[in-house]
Protein backbone atom coordinates (compact mmCIF):
# COMPACT_ATOMS: atom_id res chain seq x y z
CA UNK A 1 0.00 0.00 0.00
CA UNK A 2 1.41 4.07 -1.01
CA UNK A 3 0.34 6.77 0.06
CA UNK A 4 1.75 9.52 -1.68
CA UNK A 5 1.51 13.21 -0.85
CA UNK A 6 2.51 16.63 -2.24
CA UNK A 7 2.57 20.08 -1.38
CA UNK A 8 2.71 23.27 -3.45
CA UNK A 9 2.78 26.98 -1.66
CA UNK A 10 1.15 24.78 1.28
CA UNK A 11 -2.11 23.10 -0.83
CA UNK A 12 -1.45 19.68 0.19
CA UNK A 13 -2.68 16.31 -2.31
CA UNK A 14 -2.50 12.71 -1.59
CA UNK A 15 -3.01 9.80 -4.00
CA UNK A 16 -3.13 6.42 -2.56
CA UNK A 17 -3.00 2.50 -4.68
CA UNK A 18 -2.46 -0.88 -3.67
CA UNK A 19 0.03 -2.75 -5.76
CA UNK A 20 0.38 -6.22 -5.91
CA UNK A 21 3.32 -7.63 -6.98
CA UNK A 22 2.06 -11.41 -7.86
CA UNK A 23 -1.01 -12.52 -9.18
CA UNK A 24 -3.90 -10.72 -7.11
CA UNK A 25 -6.35 -13.66 -5.33
CA UNK A 26 -9.64 -13.33 -6.35
CA UNK A 27 -10.74 -12.22 -3.02
CA UNK A 28 -8.12 -9.23 -4.01
CA UNK A 29 -9.87 -8.33 -7.39
CA UNK A 30 -13.16 -8.13 -5.84
CA UNK A 31 -12.24 -5.68 -2.95
CA UNK A 32 -10.65 -3.77 -5.48
CA UNK A 33 -13.68 -3.51 -8.00
CA UNK A 34 -15.96 -3.01 -5.17
CA UNK A 35 -13.79 -0.08 -3.61
CA UNK A 36 -13.61 1.42 -7.14
CA UNK A 37 -17.40 1.60 -7.87
CA UNK A 38 -18.10 2.99 -4.33
CA UNK A 39 -14.90 5.17 -5.02
CA UNK A 40 -16.45 6.18 -8.29
CA UNK A 41 -20.51 6.67 -6.68
CA UNK A 42 -19.02 8.59 -4.30
CA UNK A 43 -17.35 10.82 -6.56
CA UNK A 44 -20.49 11.19 -8.68
CA UNK A 45 -21.97 12.65 -6.30
CA UNK A 46 -19.66 15.11 -4.96
CA UNK A 47 -21.19 18.83 -5.82
CA UNK A 48 -22.13 22.24 -4.34
CA UNK A 49 -25.27 21.77 -2.25
CA UNK A 50 -25.26 18.29 -1.16
CA UNK A 51 -24.01 17.20 2.41
CA UNK A 52 -21.03 15.29 3.56
CA UNK A 53 -23.53 12.30 4.39
CA UNK A 54 -25.15 12.48 1.00
CA UNK A 55 -21.28 11.65 -0.20
CA UNK A 56 -20.92 8.55 1.94
CA UNK A 57 -24.51 7.18 1.82
CA UNK A 58 -23.84 7.07 -2.33
CA UNK A 59 -20.96 5.00 -1.31
CA UNK A 60 -22.94 2.64 0.79
CA UNK A 61 -25.33 2.48 -1.66
CA UNK A 62 -22.99 0.93 -4.36
CA UNK A 63 -20.26 -0.91 -1.96
CA UNK A 64 -22.88 -2.31 0.73
CA UNK A 65 -24.12 -4.87 -1.04
CA UNK A 66 -20.47 -5.93 -2.20
CA UNK A 67 -19.72 -8.13 1.09
CA UNK A 68 -16.52 -6.12 2.20
CA UNK A 69 -16.15 -4.79 5.20
CA UNK A 70 -15.67 -0.95 5.73
CA UNK A 71 -16.99 0.57 8.67
CA UNK A 72 -14.65 3.71 9.03
CA UNK A 73 -15.03 6.92 6.96
CA UNK A 74 -14.48 7.43 3.71
CA UNK A 75 -12.62 10.96 3.29
CA UNK A 76 -11.97 13.92 4.94
CA UNK A 77 -11.39 17.97 3.91
CA UNK A 78 -7.70 18.95 2.88
CA UNK A 79 -6.05 21.63 1.87
CA UNK A 80 -4.05 24.11 2.90
CA UNK A 81 -1.71 21.81 5.44
CA UNK A 82 -2.58 18.40 6.12
CA UNK A 83 -4.75 18.80 8.90
CA UNK A 84 -7.78 16.67 9.55
CA UNK A 85 -10.30 18.56 11.61
CA UNK A 86 -13.05 19.68 8.88
CA UNK A 87 -15.81 17.95 7.22
CA UNK A 88 -15.70 13.93 6.52
CA UNK A 89 -17.90 11.37 4.70
CA UNK A 90 -19.50 9.78 7.69
CA UNK A 91 -23.28 9.26 8.19
CA UNK A 92 -24.20 11.75 10.33
CA UNK A 93 -21.85 14.82 8.91
CA UNK A 94 -24.05 17.32 7.60
CA UNK A 95 -21.39 19.95 6.12
CA UNK A 96 -23.17 20.63 2.90
CA UNK A 97 -20.22 21.60 0.37
CA UNK A 98 -19.51 24.30 -1.76
CA UNK A 99 -17.43 24.55 -4.73
CA UNK A 100 -13.54 24.34 -4.26
CA UNK A 101 -13.89 22.54 -1.00
CA UNK A 102 -11.32 19.79 -1.38
CA UNK A 103 -11.37 15.80 -0.01
CA UNK A 104 -9.59 12.96 0.39
CA UNK A 105 -11.81 10.36 -0.64
CA UNK A 106 -10.00 7.66 0.89
CA UNK A 107 -11.20 3.81 0.65
CA UNK A 108 -8.90 1.70 3.22
CA UNK A 109 -9.82 -1.68 3.81
CA UNK A 110 -7.98 -3.38 6.42
CA UNK A 111 -8.64 -6.99 7.63
CA UNK A 112 -6.76 -9.48 9.17
CA UNK A 113 -4.91 -11.19 6.37
CA UNK A 114 -4.43 -8.32 3.68
CA UNK A 115 -5.11 -4.72 3.59
CA UNK A 116 -6.28 -2.34 0.56
CA UNK A 117 -6.24 1.47 -0.01
CA UNK A 118 -7.34 3.72 -3.06
CA UNK A 119 -7.68 7.64 -2.82
CA UNK A 120 -7.60 10.51 -4.60
CA UNK A 121 -8.09 14.38 -4.01
CA UNK A 122 -10.98 15.50 -5.11
CA UNK A 123 -11.96 19.22 -5.48
CA UNK A 124 -15.64 20.31 -5.53
CA UNK A 125 -17.48 22.42 -8.30
CA UNK A 126 -20.91 23.72 -8.79
CA UNK A 127 -20.49 20.73 -11.92
CA UNK A 128 -19.32 18.09 -10.16
CA UNK A 129 -16.20 16.61 -8.45
CA UNK A 130 -12.75 17.32 -10.27
CA UNK A 131 -9.95 14.69 -9.03
CA UNK A 132 -6.34 16.59 -8.69
CA UNK A 133 -4.88 13.17 -10.19
CA UNK A 134 -5.11 11.55 -13.57
CA UNK A 135 -3.24 8.53 -12.88
CA UNK A 136 -5.07 4.88 -13.85
CA UNK A 137 -7.63 3.48 -11.66
CA UNK A 138 -7.23 -0.23 -12.93
CA UNK A 139 -5.99 -2.35 -10.64
CA UNK A 140 -2.52 -1.97 -10.31
CA UNK A 141 -0.19 -5.27 -10.50
CA UNK A 142 3.11 -6.20 -11.10
CA UNK A 143 3.84 -9.34 -12.52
Amino acid sequence: NFELGAVRHRYCCALSRTVFLGEPTARSRHVHQACLDGFLAAFEAMRAGVTSSDVEQAFRREFGPRGVRKESRIGYSIGIDWVDGGPSFQEGDETVLQANMTFHLLIGIFEKAEGYIFSETVRVTDNGAKSLSNMSRDLLVNC
